[in-house]
């Protein structure tokens, strides 16, 4: 089978921290490249190498310097061209990755482009003073010429309907099941010290308010105060925008943790709580439901493995008391916590990124034979 060459842009890469997109971009290179293909990662702003993806195996472009164009009238078009004009362009592929590099690889590379969406880009652009977002921002990435590739369900209905377009593929991702995935089925804590003992985990969100986690604040501290026999401990990773000490309801932070030490934590953990305003394909949830955790999150992005009563109990985001309404339940019913965490670990279990690849695999050589 032809083996190509395949460019993937990406945003500006951190030298210690990543999001979950940039990680599964980064596994995606690394698991073609495995399979023969000759994979490219351009991050389109300068970037150093990434010491949190271990043994790259595919070549990494770090760019020292913008390149250069003689004449480009448009300042924004100019922009868009000047880091990768003479970096990328001849690739059998070329794959967007942000909403930030889907203009650069329009305009740069030369064969067949995928923009391979991994968040709704109008959340994320600039909201104008009247509170909506400005028109072209919205729909420009969309409109470029580039195939369209969602990472869920829930995007590409969001594209779809933003666009008026039919074509929007679906490539869900996946998670790393040696980090996460255990045969052991986990069993209720005994009751300790003052009564019993819950251990909930939530991913702080790295400082970003969608991620729902001031939500989670007060979620906790009303449980706390109508729970008063129960300890329910707290555990946050990954930065948050409120302090492990505050006023309301205080958490023990656990800083950045790499894959096998989240996996660690979600092992020694009940519940996760999580309730972002939205998201295209969160990894957290499906990561602690692999490990057997029973999950509390949102809808959005989640589709492709959390059912409500069944992998996941589903909450209405910004709501203090949908979010709290669960984490009650989950702290008082013993059987129903035990239910979620199979069943959710049972779902995970099919993400798998063998089946990812195997699917991106056919959308990119698709797309080369166009």
């Amino acid at each position: 089978m032809r083996q190509l060459r395949i460019d993937i842009v990406v945003p500006r890469v951190d030298r210690k921290r990543f999001t979950g997109g940039i990680l599964c971009i980064f596994e995606y290179a690394q698991r073609l490249s495995e399979s023969g293909h000759h994979v490219r990662v351009v991050p389109a702003i300068p970037s150093p190498y990434p010491e949190w993806f271990a043994d790259i195996q595919f070549d990494y472009h770090e760019l020292s310097k913008q390149a250069q164009l003689k004449s480009v009238d448009n300042a924004a078009e100019a922009k868009a061209r000047s880091t990768l004009s003479g970096v990328i362009g001849d690739a059998d592929v070329t794959l967007a990755t942000s909403c930030d590099t889907a203009l650069p690889v329009a305009l740069n590379a030369s064969g067949p482009k995928i923009y391979f969406m991994q968040h709704f880009g109008p959340y994320f652009a600039t909201v104008n003073a009247g509170g909506r977002v400005a028109e072209f921002d919205a729909l420009a990435p969309y409109q470029l010429g580039m195939k369209l590739v969602a990472n869920s369900s829930w995007l590409k209905g969001m594209v779809e309907s933003l666009t008026g377009r039919a074509d929007v593929e679906v490539c869900p991702n996946a998670i790393r099941l040696e980090d996460f995935y255990s045969d052991t089925v986990r069993s209720s804590r005994p009751s300790v010290g003052r009564g019993k003992r819950i251990t909930v985990i939530s991913y702080g969100g790295r400082d970003v308010e969608w991620k729902g986690f001031r939500e989670l604040v007060h979620t906790v501290a009303q449980v706390r105060r109508e729970r008063p026999d129960v300890y329910l401990q707290w555990k946050v990773y990954g930065g948050a925008l409120v302090p492990p000490k505050n006023n309301v309801a205080d958490y023990e932070d656990l800083g950045y943790l790499d894959q096998r030490q989240l996996g660690d934590a979600y092992r020694a953990s009940d519940v996760l709580l999580s309730a972002s305003w939205y998201e295209s394909f969160p990894l957290f949830p499906l990561e602690a439901m692999a490990c057997g955790v029973a999950t509390i999150t949102s809808a959005c992005g989640t589709e492709e493995y959390a059912r409500h009563g069944d992998t996941a109990h589903i909450v209405e985001p910004r709501n203090v008391e949908s979010i709290a309404a669960a984490l009650r339940q989950l702290v008082d019913d013993v059987d129903y916590r035990r239910q979620l965490g199979l069943a959710g670990a049972a779902e995970a279990r099919q993400f798998t990124w063998e089946r990812a690849v195997d699917r991106m695999d056919s959308l990119i050589r698709a797309a080369a034979e166009d």
